[in-house]
């Protein structure tokens, strides 16, 4: 136990393909309990870069509302690790006008014990399929 990390940063980048077309969010106010949607098309493929702080930690896999999808390593040093996935929104419901939708997402990491307090902190936890 004494080499996992007392505190473990995830950052997570999101790229439309094929031509890794910037993802948009929206600014809501506080109409639905967040400030921020982020938008994404159903039936279309995204890059996720997802960087771990400290290198020490491994992810294997992320899930997000319940698409689960492999994570291969790109890049790793002792301070971080870089990983990339593909997200594929084919068959995810369109959200209705004037609703939003939270998003649960998940990383598998090894070692198992870490516990991640408050969640991966993401400012937008509504997403929006159109």
């Amino acid at each position: 136990m004494a080499d996992v990390p007392q505190l473990v940063k995830i950052g997570i980048s999101l790229k439309m393909l094929p031509n890794n077309t910037a993802v948009f969010f929206k600014s809501d106010g506080a109409r639905f309990g967040q400030t921020r949607t982020i938008k994404l098309l159903t039936g279309s493929k995204y890059k996720l870069e997802v960087v771990v702080k400290p290198g020490a930690v491994q992810a294997t896999s992320m899930s997000i509302g319940g698409v689960t999808f492999p994570l291969e390593q790109q890049s790793k040093d002792p301070q971080s690790v870089v990983y990339t996935g593909l997200y594929d929104t084919e068959g995810v419901a369109h959200t209705k006008s004037g609703e939003r939708q939270p998003v649960q997402i998940n990383i598998q990491v090894n070692p198992t014990d870490i516990f991640f307090k408050g969640g991966l902190g993401l400012k937008a936890t509504y997403w929006t399929y159109f």
